[in-house]
């Protein structure tokens, strides 16, 4: 009875729908990706046991999908082996199971894998919008990498040189060009969102990055300083979501040091600042309480008491 709770519940509740959004720079790509793996998580072992529903192996393999999906739409880079603990060989196999169903998803993949026919010049369409009363779309290459273009007729499109390794990028692209014939006050200057965005992204790479405790507080730091720089409301979003996850990783870090009886005295000489403890403590809780998934705040709260004593 037990069992079958667990499949009607995340049947119900497990959907990637309910909790991805594509169509916006400013959705909330930490809280997207940790839900997906989360669930991922729970659903994968029930997905291997004898006579579950097809529905249910159908939703582990769409959170597979989809989980790919938005870490390369946010230029995430993922490794199945650390993130979820699963041979990537075995994780693509998934993922690729649900595109076969999905002809958009499909679409996706291939471009996203490099196994699009063509020419550099042909795109996979993978996302239509409506920027400055102008429709736009943004499009993936032979090589995997995102353009903004737009769009004069059904059948021709106008695409933008650049070639971007995340989706926005590519919508800052197409920002950028949209706003300048129109001439109106924004509340972004987007060439500036661009070139910020630029300095977010080797960070926003790093986003499930595995460092040891020095190296994490170091990147925190140094995410922290590039942090104060910034004056995109935009590229201060994102990057103050990843210094969250970086305050968290240098917490759980600590506990599990000091837990394995591992934990190093430089390490701990270097968190002696009141002020930056008690910033990453209030990260952490931002982090636990905006950007996972509610069945994961246990487990956070029980690694903020061992920090915290």
């Amino acid at each position: 009875m037990a069992d079958q709770f667990d499949v009607e519940w995340h049947l119900q509740h497990s959907q990637p729908e309910l909790f991805t959004d594509y169509t916006t720079p400013y959705a909330l790509f930490d809280r997207q990706l940790n839900m997906l793996r989360c669930r991922y998580h729970a659903v994968r072992p029930i997905a291997i046991r004898p006579n579950v529903p097809e529905p249910l192996r159908d939703l582990r393999n769409s959170l597979a999908f989809h989980l790919f999906k938005t870490a390369h739409w946010w230029g995430v880079r993922l490794s199945a082996s650390d993130v979820i603990g699963e041979p990537q060989e075995r994780f693509m196999t998934l993922v690729t199971a649900h595109a076969r169903k999905n002809p958009d998803d499909e679409l996706f993949l291939d471009a996203a894998s490099r196994k699009t026919s063509g020419t550099s010049a042909r795109m996979a369409i993978v996302l239509r919008q409506v920027v400055e009363q102008s429709p736009v779309c943004i499009g993936l290459d032979i090589m995997g990498d995102y353009h903004s273009g737009f769009v004069l007729s059904p059948t021709d499109v106008r695409w933008c040189d650049y070639s971007r390794e995340d989706y926005v990028s590519a919508w800052l692209d197409a920002q950028i060009v949209s706003s300048r014939p129109m001439k109106q006050a924004h509340h972004e200057n987007w060439e500036r969102a661009g070139d910020e965005h630029a300095l977010c992204r080797p960070y926003i790479r790093d986003f499930f990055a595995r460092h040891d405790v020095p190296q994490s507080l170091a990147d925190y730091r140094a995410a922290s300083a590039t942090l104060r720089t910034l004056r995109s409301g935009l590229a201060r979003a994102e990057l103050d979501r990843v210094i969250n996850a970086m305050a968290y990783r240098v917490v759980s870090g600590v506990c599990a040091e000091r837990v394995s009886s591992q934990w190093s005295l430089s390490a701990a000489s270097h968190l002696q600042d009141d002020t930056e403890r008690a910033d990453m403590i209030a990260r952490c809780l931002v982090y636990r309480d905006v950007s996972t998934d509610p069945c994961e705040r246990d487990r956070i709260n029980r690694v903020m008491t061992c920090f915290s004593n």
